[in-house]
């Protein structure tokens, strides 16, 4: 099985790859992870990414995307 990443660059120059992407409902945009060297890792960095339907703009971002504070309650598990 081949596995593909995006390409992730800075002006015009290949610096990383995204290594996973999925639509957030929560936040109405697709959110991912990358590897990009730390000095770009910072939050609000501006990158692109080569996609198949052509470059998106993108930013890095702090982690967790959201409720860093924990506030948005977490699922429960139900017995029975």
């Amino acid at each position: 099985e081949l596995t593909w990443f995006w390409p992730v660059v800075r002006e015009g120059k290949p610096v990383g790859k995204v290594t996973d992407a999925i639509w957030s409902p929560r936040l109405k945009r697709n959110i991912g992870y990358a590897w990009v060297p730390i000095d770009l890792a910072e939050p609000g960095n501006r990158l692109q990414v080569e996609s198949e339907h052509g470059p998106l703009e993108v930013s890095t971002a702090v982690i967790p995307f959201i409720d860093p504070r924990k506030e948005v309650p977490a699922a429960t598990l139900r017995e029975g």
